[in-house]
């Protein structure tokens, strides 16, 4: 369920004839962003008469559609049912396949990071294997900016072309190396069977769907702004982040799937950052119109002279090469996540 301001943005930034009569294949289509895909194609079928199809991978469709009713009953949304490894190839012909599957949960990287290695490195195997089968077929990776490791400190946004990961040992190297192989896996079978890729290389978003309870900033502190009580960072708030919101993100996504070349790597996020101390600040001053009352806790001091550690991407290739652009400030961002969750 997206607002109007969020359906003219999605209706008016992307060539939606393009997937007229299209059949689409999403993994990963149950988290933040395939929700946010999953409400674009919804928007596209009935609200602007496209003949769109999805089929979506998922292990528990019915669990899916119990939390998310919004997406039952649709006739163009079709489920299909396995593991990103292991899944039966459906019968039909995909026009796109766009493959998301695993994000990037702590959680999960410190307490299975071998099952979370493998599910990067043998579902993208497996779906590009499917992908073979459809060679007309447009293939989309959703990649992430932990392929590029910690980003140095002096380095204010980080440029595709840059060569940086984290060292094997390091606790998050089994997904950035993992979103790493997947890349090369795209491009080796690029090579060898005349694929048709591009690869988004995605940084951090805020927007309805976004998890509250998790470990990200920005939800994290949406969620102590929704229970009125004190927002707390553990550290000094000093490290440099950039948010880019979903209904933008979609757009980014369909735009670099749709019209990007055969190969083509794009950041895609904002490159207008932030400290993690002032998006407190801004989430406060949003929630102050819905009754917000509390503080801001820091709990270490800053470190004079220090320079911030950044999690930022340059953007140049994505405004130039695709008309790309951020479309929705940040505090209307935040406002509308904030409004997002407070109705549920």
């Amino acid at each position: 369920m997206i607002s109007e301001l969020d359906k003219n943005l999605l209706a008016n930034q992307v060539d939606w004839a393009r997937l007229e009569d299209k059949r689409i294949l999403l993994t990963g289509g149950t988290g933040f962003f395939g929700k946010w895909l999953l409400s674009a194609f919804c928007l596209a079928k009935e609200e602007l008469g496209i003949s769109v199809h999805v089929d979506l991978l998922t292990r528990n469709p019915g669990g899916f559609l119990k939390a998310n009713p919004f997406f039952d009953n649709r006739s163009h949304l079709n489920f299909h049912v396995g593991d990103i490894r292991t899944f039966d190839f459906p019968h039909v012909e995909y026009d796109f396949i766009i493959h998301g599957a695993t994000d990037a949960d702590q959680h999960l990287i410190r307490s299975n990071p071998i099952g979370l290695f493998d599910t990067i490195v043998s579902g993208t195997r497996r779906i590009l294997d499917l992908t073979r089968r459809h060679p007309s077929a447009k293939f989309l990776l959703i990649s992430s900016g932990g392929v590029y490791g910690e980003q140095p400190r002096d380095l204010m946004r980080i440029p595709e072309s840059y060569c940086g990961s984290h060292l094997p040992t390091h606790w998050q190297a089994p997904y950035g190396e993992g979103k790493r192989v997947a890349e090369m896996l795209c491009h080796m079978y690029s090579k060898e069977h005349g694929l048709h890729y591009s690869v988004a290389r995605c940084f951090a978003f805020i927007g309805p769907y976004l998890p509250l309870d998790r470990d990200y900033a920005a939800g994290n502190f949406i969620a102590n702004v929704l229970r009125n009580e004190d927002v707390v960072i553990v550290g000094d708030g000093t490290p440099r982040r950039s948010y880019l919101y979903a209904a933008d993100l979609v757009v980014w996504l369909l735009r670099v799937l749709l019209e990007a070349q055969s190969g083509a790597t794009y950041n895609v996020g904002s490159d207008e950052d932030i400290s993690v101390r002032d998006l407190a600040l801004a989430v406060m001053e949003v929630g102050k119109s819905l009754g917000y009352t509390k503080q801001l806790i820091i709990q270490k001091p800053a470190i004079d002279g220090q320079v911030p550690a950044r999690y930022v991407p340059a953007v140049d290739l994505a405004k130039s090469e695709l008309g790309l652009r951020i479309f929705t400030p940040l505090d209307q961002a935040i406002a509308a996540t904030l409004q997002f969750n407070r109705g549920l």
